[in-house]
């Protein structure tokens, strides 16, 4: 009876385990992916084994994230995504090279409305899969600098969307012959217009699994997700340009709710910022220095009578120091030598080397 027992425990155990052994037939789920029957492919996928990786996550998180495309996209769809991500992202050895992959999955459905131009449950989503992401952080006892990790990213990635969204929608129905821009600077305004609205209007459905793809390409190989899908790099360069160049008033008073930093990163400036910036490091050089050797410092030249302390606070090292002098000390730079009076500690000559 025993051995009985035994016998159909192990049956059991063996039948269990092949079950959820199962590996996924990709050719089936492309099939389904291709019909847009994308709830039953995810249905399929979710009861086999999760191709997982000790040193990425899966490559299948690539193309997971592009189901939020699916105009239908659902709360089922999307739990299931983040827990087969929380699955394999609990195992992996090396948590610092899936911090995009799992934060643009977290991010699918608050990408989803931005899709759909729903900004407001866009922002309840991005709020709630922060939520979620501190909830997976305490059932599974994730490190929480990692988690921290991945909310950076995904803030970044989510208002850096929702900003150039924002800003096609203002582009797209100013009259951009009301900027004050001359007749040539207007024309390349339209032209950069037109590209992002050609981009942005053309269709976008979930992607068939590729064998090829690889879950740290995510924001390489899948772009019109892991990054902004409304520009190219080059016309965001432009974009940028056209910032750059804006005055304060008329940001304000044409693009009052956009917000530049987000569309181009932490650390854009406009012409009137940087100019401001370099007005602050003059006055305080002048006040720190003087106005003769502060203005000399803030050109980047080395004068006579300059103490050591102001060359060795102010300047790049020299290249090469000499004592072979019983009075001065020689610095060499790649174009120019300075003796310092080994006594006074100041510049006393200076000689051109080119």
């Amino acid at each position: 009876m025993k051995l009985k027992l035994l016998l159909v425990m192990m049956l059991t155990s063996f039948v269990f385990t092949n079950v959820h052994a199962q590996k996924i037939n990709t050719k089936k789920y492309n099939k389904l992916i291709k019909k847009e029957k994308y709830t039953e492919a995810l249905d399929y996928i979710k009861d086999r084994d999760f191709p997982t990786s000790n040193y990425w996550l899966s490559a299948w998180a690539t193309q997971f994230t592009t189901l939020a495309l699916d105009k239908n996209f659902t709360d089922d769809m999307y739990n299931t995504i983040v827990t087969l991500a929380n699955n394999s992202y609990a195992d992996i050895d090396y948590p610092d090279r899936a911090i995009s992959s799992v934060g643009y999955i977290y991010l699918s459905k608050p990408f989803h409305f931005i899709w759909l131009r729903d900004f407001e449950k866009a922002e309840t989503a991005f709020n709630d899969a922060i939520a979620r992401l501190e909830k997976f952080k305490t059932e599974k006892n994730i490190n929480p600098k990692y988690i921290n990790k991945i909310k950076g990213q995904m803030a970044y990635s989510f208002y850096s969307e929702l900003e150039f969204h924002k800003l096609y929608k203002k582009l797209s129905t100013i009259d951009v012959n009301s900027l004050p821009y001359s007749e040539q600077e207007l024309y390349q305004l339209k032209e950069h217009i037109q590209a992002i609205g050609k981009n942005y209007n053309k269709p976008k459905k979930p992607h068939q699994y590729s064998s090829s793809s690889t879950s740290h390409s995510i924001d390489v190989a899948n772009k019109e997700l892991a990054t902004i899908p409304l520009v190219n790099y080059k016309i965001i360069q432009k974009l940028e340009t056209f910032f750059f160049n804006m005055t304060s008033e008329n940001k304000n008073k044409y693009f009052p709710d956009i917000n530049v930093h987000f569309l181009f990163g932490d650390d854009f400036l406009t012409k009137e910022e940087v100019a401001e910036n370099t007005e602050k490091r003059k006055q305080k050089l002048i006040k720190k220095y003087g106005k003769k050797f502060g203005q000399s410092i803030f050109e980047g030249k080395i004068i006579i009578g300059m103490t050591q302390k102001m060359l060795e606070d102010e300047f790049n090292a020299p290249r090469a120091k000499d004592s072979f002098s019983e009075y001065n000390e020689y610095w060499t730079w790649s174009n120019l030598m300075v003796a310092i009076n080994k006594k006074t500690k100041k510049v006393t000559s200076i000689t051109k080397l080119r």
